[in-house]
């Protein structure tokens, strides 16, 4: 049991990482499409994997 909360937790830290990632990347037309300001995407960017 213990294992798996484990493994979901990794499972999550990863996903994060890779999205705050990809968020990184984004070009200023698609921040714009999808509502997002630069200072979203530093904000969230510079948050720890482990961070909400």
């Amino acid at each position: 049991m213990k294992l798996l909360k484990v493994f979901r937790v990794l499972r999550q830290w990863v996903q994060r990482s890779r999205e705050r990632d990809e968020l990184s990347r984004l070009s200023p037309h698609l921040m714009k499409d999808i509502g997002l300001r630069q200072a979203d995407i530093i904000r969230e960017t510079s948050k720890h994997f482990w961070q909400r």
